[in-house]
């Protein structure tokens, strides 16, 4: 064997010993409305996709996804910070609206961490709408847009629909801004090793410029709502835990 050759042996032997970087698996939960969530590890940031896949053609405001709210294991501290809130690069906004450069709404939601639960239980919010609980302070960074300066105020970028239909809306809906049908919402200093699998839970989704569980008489299909996400959550969970068990 010639030199070059054994060099180059050597350079595929020490290659192949380097051992190769694993992953956290995403976590996506969705619900029998249409709305879906991804939770993605990357580069020390959690990257939270959020998107409004109904088929139907909104009306109401209730129509509309304002809110993702979440759990996350409190063994692994209070470390996120709101970074970034941009539009998907296929996306649009109705109504003449506009975005930052990059497609930037983050003038426009907002992110909070409250332990004993903002809404539905859950410590760890992102919303476009105030929700009576999100302030200014909560914005990512960004211009104001529409509406109001002093924080997230109503409807205005929500998640809209492909299927939305122009001039046909009510008056709470009409001629309001809102995001064609995906933001992608992105919280710096993620604790190394985290897994979004393992560590986050009980998801809800919100719809409208109201907490669903505010209402006194909610209509039936808001209650499905309201609890479809955390059940998938759970259910996703119970599974893991009977493959390990099983496994072991």
């Amino acid at each position: 064997m010639t030199s070059g050759s054994l060099r180059s042996a050597f350079f595929l032997a020490a290659v192949l010993l380097i051992p190769m970087r694993s992953y956290a698996a995403d976590l996506t939960v969705t619900n029998a409305y249409g709305a879906s969530v991804n939770f993605s590890a990357a580069s020390g940031n959690l990257v939270v996709t959020l998107t409004n896949n109904w088929t139907g053609d909104p009306t109401i405001a209730k129509d509309i996804l304002t809110a993702v709210f979440f759990n996350i294991d409190p063994s692994l501290g209070d470390t996120l910070k709101p970074l970034s809130a941009v539009i998907c690069a296929t996306c649009s906004v109705t109504d003449g609206g506009k975005t930052d450069p990059g497609g930037s709404v983050g003038g426009e939601w907002a992110y909070q961490h409250q332990t004993g639960g903002i809404w539905f239980g859950d410590d760890y919010g992102i919303s476009a709408a105030s929700l009576n609980a999100f302030v200014k302070s909560d914005l990512f960074p960004g211009n104001n847009l529409a509406g109001t300066a002093n924080g997230p105020g109503g409807i205005d970028y929500g998640i809209d629909t492909k299927a939305d239909t122009p001039g046909n809306d009510l008056a709470d809906l009409a001629g309001v801004p809102l995001v064609l049908n995906q933001v992608i919402f992105t919280l710096a200093g993620l604790p190394p090793g985290f897994d979004p699998t393992a560590a986050i839970t009980d998801v809800h989704f919100n719809y409208g410029n109201t907490p669903l569980l505010s209402n006194p008489v909610p209509e039936p299909a808001s209650l499905a709502l309201l609890c479809v996400g955390g059940v998938t959550a759970w259910g996703t969970r119970r599974r893991r835990r009977k493959q390990q068990q099983t496994a072991a």
